[in-house]
């Protein structure tokens, strides 16, 4: 049911045939899903540090499930090793492994709810008798905030905030990569301010249809050329799972391109890579296709940076 079930470790008991050979079998298969499971927490972890909108708060304990005490993950230790180094890191508790068995085994915690006494639920009460109070309260005049004014600096304190709001500002940088494709490149130009956005805090693309349209185009025509290179992993996996054999502009690309002069032509060179310099800049690409029309006559179709 998975669709990663193909990266996921297997084992096939029909290969072992002592119990020692099964035994070696389902150690080094524990390990392949200690592996893959390493690869999980930092997958999700890289989810979890790019997400983070204003503050990323990272938590251990010494105990699971278990009675004994477990050492944290690798990567919370990382995170703990490299938190000093990061502005505005703060370490909020660090306690010592406690002595004996897991305490919440020993002595698990138990309780009635809703506790009518708890002082959260006294203080739900008030926040419920406040609110009431605010529903049935009415508007002040003109002249009742005038008077109150008169009588107290509030006005006054309040507006000495506003305006220390308004001129707070901060400022944050965003580097450019060091390799800008075409596309970073018309947002830099169309919408800087946007592609700073996205770069301080990149979230999944949309895929429109013309682009999947597109996709689909390169895979038809990897398969007539019968060429891997036509399409890379990336436009695979971007594609999904949803199949466009019922999708009319497409069948109509397919027909056009038999009808075409490249239909029986078979190109020297597909996806072939480039690289140039213009202005101390350097320009890398793939040309889509390189065709021979004649002994030292070449022809270049379509190309991408």
């Amino acid at each position: 049911m998975r669709g990663d079930f193909a990266q996921l470790p297997s084992i096939n008991f029909a290969n072992f045939s002592t119990n020692k050979s099964l035994k070696d079998g389902l150690e080094r298969f524990g390990d392949e899903w200690k592996a893959r499971k390493s690869v999980e927490e930092m997958r999700l972890a890289y989810v979890a540090f790019t997400r983070a909108k204003q503050g990323l708060f990272c938590s251990t304990s010494h105990f699971r499930n278990g009675e004994n005490a477990v050492a944290p993950s690798r990567l919370y230790q990382l995170c703990a090793q490299y938190l000093p180094s990061i502005k505005g890191g703060t370490v909020l508790s660090d306690t010592q492994i406690p002595e004996g068995k897991n305490p919440l085994k020993e002595n698990p915690i138990t309780g009635n709810w809703p506790d009518t006494d708890s002082k959260y639920e006294k203080r739900a009460i008030a926040i419920r008798e406040s609110a009431k109070l605010v529903l049935a309260a009415e508007p002040f005049s003109d002249q009742q905030i005038l008077e109150l004014s008169k009588e107290s600096e509030i006005i006054s304190d309040l507006s000495s905030l506003i305006n220390e709001l308004r001129n707070k500002s901060e400022v944050t940088k965003v580097l450019l990569p060091a390799r800008l494709s075409v596309s970073t490149l018309l947002h830099l130009k169309q919408d800087p301010q946007q592609l700073a956005l996205k770069l301080r805090r990149p979230m999944p693309n949309h895929i429109d249809k013309f682009a999947r349209r597109g996709t689909e185009f390169h895979l038809w025509l990897e398969d007539y050329f019968k060429h891997t290179s036509l399409i890379s992993l990336d436009e695979v996996f971007n594609i999904g799972m949803a199949s466009h054999s019922d999708d009319a502009p497409m069948q109509e690309l397919q027909k056009a391109w038999l009808a075409s002069e490249w239909a029986n032509q078979i190109p020297i060179g597909v996806e072939v890579g480039f690289e140039t310099i213009v202005a101390d800049t350097v320009i890398r690409g793939r040309i889509d296709a390189v065709y021979e029309k004649s002994p030292g006559e070449f022809e270049v179709v379509g190309s991408s940076l």
